[in-house]
């Protein structure tokens, strides 16, 4: 499922739409988009009286300052979307031989390999016309912005436009099957429509575990022991974040655990959602999605040489659920909404990314 909305900044009027499959569309004069997870578990949102100020298009904050710029169009509106579809539980696996690439009690993993790795981008924008799905406006800023970002990280990048289900399931299937013996890790970034355990090709449907079950120890050994780390912009339900106003710091836990998993061949993953699973997930249709320009905006500030990467995802969390916030009062259920990103993960060490030892030309 699919919503979209526009917004503007705390000062200004937005409008917004939705558009997932088996939803109504909103009406003309609403501008913001949102991107769900499914219903089994909710974490709630912290809010406090001056983020309510903040609204989806970005930080108020200047290229000058350090934030996020606030590119509304030249009326000032901008539009969000969403991109949502669950995520099921870990599978069982029998048993393999797998590499030992790290020692048994180092804390960081080994990311001086001769390769930092591949990241693989799959944008999906247009979608065939049976499917009845919205144009996602917005997602090739959130392509820009992965591409740049792990360039700089010193990976090897590759980008797909609108990958139909076969050719997204056989470039899986050939990385999976590459010796990636002289890599330290993988990423894997998914930007498109979803619902609830599910994610879009520009074809069809298909279940989120398929973009990672390649990749476990078993079925891609030479990663064996490596980070993977998966980073998904998609609607993962269809329910709306409201917020909790907060007059004092504090600390709201769920007590909900991960599926339970083998840690011999599902060891080492990173799943990074865009929202929590049955809800709503935001991107603004000039700025890109809340998330990634969130992702964006911490991996490109911080030195990653020395910040590892769950350290960055909390950030991440925290930017996206306090600092965003949908503006469309044309369409008063969907105004006021908040998100929240969700980790999902099974990593034993920390991630860093220590200078490349390539250095490779800009794309």
């Amino acid at each position: 499922m699919d919503t979209h909305v526009t917004s503007r900044s705390h000062q200004e009027s937005t409008r917004g739409e939705l558009d997932a499959p088996g939803k109504d569309q909103l009406s003309e004069d609403s501008s913001s988009v949102t991107e769900m997870r499914p219903p089994e578990s909710t974490i709630p949102v912290l809010r406090t009286e001056s983020e309510l100020k903040i609204q989806s298009n970005g930080f108020n904050g200047s290229k000058e300052s350090g934030g996020i710029p606030d590119d509304s169009g030249d009326n000032g509106l901008a539009e969000d979307k969403t991109d949502a579809r669950g995520f099921g539980p870990f599978g069982t696996t029998s048993t393999g031989v797998n590499l030992v690439l790290t020692g048994e009690h180092d804390e960081y993993y080994n990311m001086t390999h001769a390769r930092r790795g591949r990241a693989l981008i799959f944008n999906h924008k247009v979608f065939d016309a049976y499917l009845n799905m919205s144009l996602r406006n917005g997602t090739d800023e959130d392509r820009d912005r992965l591409k740049e970002m792990f360039h700089k990280l010193g990976f090897d990048v590759e980008v797909h436009e609108n990958a139909a289900y076969k050719d997204l399931m056989q470039r899986l299937e050939d990385v999976a099957d590459e010796n990636h013996f002289d890599a330290s890790c993988l990423v894997v970034c998914f930007l498109s429509h979803g619902e609830r355990g599910l994610l879009y090709s520009r074809d069809k449907s298909f279940r989120t575990e398929e973009l990672w079950e390649r990749f476990t120890a078993t079925n891609c050994p030479s990663l064996a022991g490596k980070p993977k780390m998966f980073f998904i912009q998609a609607c993962q339900g269809d329910k709306l974040d409201g917020g909790v106003k907060l007059q004092k710091i504090s600390t709201l836990e769920t007590d909900s655990g991960p599926p339970k998993y083998s840690l011999a061949a599902y060891a080492d993953f990173l799943l990074a959602y865009s929202a929590v699973p049955g809800f709503f997930s935001w991107r603004n249709t000039t700025n890109g999605s809340w998330f990634v320009q969130a992702l964006h905006h911490v991996m490109m500030q911080k030195d990653m040489a020395v910040v590892d990467v769950v350290s960055v995802m909390t950030e991440v969390s925290r930017i996206v659920a306090t600092q965003f916030e949908s503006n469309c009062p044309g369409s008063p259920h969907m105004h006021g909404k908040k998100q929240v990103p969700y980790i999902s993960m099974t990593l034993t060490r920390k991630i860093v990314f220590p200078p490349p030892q390539v250095v490779r030309t800009p794309v």
